[in-house]
């Protein structure tokens, strides 16, 4: 009787084995595809910062509140819409002036986050002067670019899945830069803190490229000059350095020759 307990042990303990082998995923073909990822977000990352360096731009994505400001109008709540609008613009007029300053690894453009549809189809005369209006005389130097602005940044855990969805969803205006709610007088959401750069599909770039930036108090001018130094350590490190080891190889190769 113990001997036929002893191998009903056996069998159960070996068929939970077995069972528990089939049901894990194939490791090294996730860590073969943990790898395909992280080239393909180096090679992403890399040909961003090489566009930006060769005449492309980022575009700073402002915040309107049109639809708070709307909706407590309608409320008869023109008072806190007046406040709101007060507010938003004092906080975009830091950014501007945060950012216009102190980025200078490639142009800085300035759009509100409700164009930003519009001006990837192409529509001209959307981005904003010093005094956040509408100049037409503004113009880019080159057709690439990036957005930037203040939202939840994703972190590279969720970027393993391919499939994640764009960061922005069917309301331009209310997913970022801070925080639509009729129900509480509320201007930036504190969950929204970092400052973040997405592509024209609206999809989150994330490491190697300097991906997220914390703000705290308002200070866009540290948040300004640590992305603006970040932007300039990415491009050395993905840009600069490898194409230096390419020549020196290259040179390596002729030199090779000639001795020979």
């Amino acid at each position: 009787m113990r001997l036929y307990s002893v191998v009903m042990m056996l069998l159960m303990a070996s068929a939970t084995y077995a069972q528990e082998q089939l049901s894990r995923p194939d490791t090294q073909e996730d860590s073969l595809t943990q790898i395909e990822r992280m080239k393909s977000q180096r090679s992403r990352s890399e040909n961003a910062l090489r566009q930006l360096k060769a005449g492309g731009g980022i575009v700073v994505r402002l915040k309107t509140n049109d639809k708070s400001v709307e909706a407590y109008r309608q409320a008869g709540r023109n008072d806190i819409a007046d406040r709101m609008v007060q507010e938003r613009k004092v906080m975009n007029q830091k950014i501007y002036d945060g950012f216009s300053r102190l980025v200078t690894f490639c142009p800085v453009y300035f759009i509100y986050a409700k164009d930003s549809r519009d001006l990837v189809a192409g529509k001209k005369g959307l981005l904003l002067n010093a005094n956040l209006e509408y100049d037409d005389k503004i113009v880019m130097k080159d057709t690439f670019f990036v957005f930037i602005q203040q939202g939840s940044a994703q972190t590279n855990a969720i970027a393993q899945d391919n499939s994640h969805p764009p960061l922005m969803g069917s309301s331009d205006d209310k997913k970022f830069m801070g925080t639509d709610r009729v129900d509480g007088y509320s201007t930036v959401s504190a969950s929204e803190s970092a400052i973040i750069f997405i592509d024209k599909a609206f999809v989150q770039y994330y490491d190697p490229f300097p991906f997220s930036e914390g703000v705290y108090l308002e200070n866009y001018n540290v948040a300004a000059n640590a992305i603006n130094k970040q932007l300039f350590r990415a491009y050395n490190k993905l840009v600069t350095m490898p194409d230096m080891r390419k020549e020196l190889k290259k040179a390596k190769k002729e030199s090779q020759k000639q001795m020979r």
